[in-house]
């Protein structure tokens, strides 16, 4: 079975084709009156090991993903078929398969880095 990855809470709406990669947990400020979302949670700067580790289990999702659409004659793409297949309960439902297919669908070419003010 592939690995999975961690995913923070948010993703802003002009991330919507983002693949996420957590680079940190929380929010370091975490005062702003108008956000529950960190509330009562402390920020943590995650590892590069533990980044890798996100990177390497998403690129073993993508590989395992080219694979199923090789099988399913999709040419290696993940088409709208692929998806179907992805989100309909053959084994490959979770969240981290439905994000990268989601991702991959839509041209692989953003990733969003998070949490809150990561960098």
């Amino acid at each position: 079975m592939a690995r999975s990855f961690e995913q923070g809470p948010i993703r802003p709406p002009s991330e919507a084709g983002s693949l996420l990669i957590r680079l940190s947990r929380n929010c370091p400020w975490n005062q702003c009156a108008f956000c529950r979302t960190y509330k009562q949670s402390r920020f943590e700067i995650r590892t590069v090991e533990e980044i890798r580790r996100d990177i390497d289990a998403m690129s073993d999702i993508a590989e395992r993903l080219k694979q199923l659409s090789l099988r399913e004659g999709e040419g290696g793409r993940v088409t709208e078929r692929i998806l179907r297949v992805v989100f309909d309960g053959h084994g490959l439902d979770d969240e981290c398969h439905g994000a990268v297919a989601l991702w991959l669908h839509g041209g692989g070419e953003s990733v969003f880095l998070q949490d809150a003010d990561s960098l």
